[in-house]
């Protein structure tokens, strides 16, 4: 009989690359969630929620609920969330990708 075995670590990577790297721009959606607890919302001033120090764009999370100021991760300024999300990658590839642990 034959026994399914666990993936290795190196099959895992590369569906994990292949994952990340079928959706436009290599990031992982944004998504909306209705309730979060008080330490995972942000509550940016200056940066519109479009900086890698913000919470939830560096979750590819959208602002909900959040006490952030002149939001562009809002679900309603995509363009400029992907434009944001582009830049960052061209310094960081791996900037978006999730952790392996």
């Amino acid at each position: 009989m034959s026994e399914k075995r666990p993936p290795s670590q190196a099959e895992r990577k590369e569906a994990q690359a292949s994952a990340v790297s079928s959706r436009p721009g290599g990031a992982p959606p944004p998504v909306a969630r209705e309730i979060r607890d008080a330490s995972r919302q942000c509550k940016c001033k200056k940066s519109k929620c479009i900086r890698q120090y913000c919470v939830c764009f560096r979750a590819a999370e959208l602002c909900k609920g959040c006490e952030c100021v002149d939001c562009l991760n809002d679900g309603h300024h995509e363009m400029e969330r992907k434009a944001a999300v582009e830049h960052i990658k061209t310094s960081d590839p791996l900037a978006f990708h999730e952790k392996v642990r």
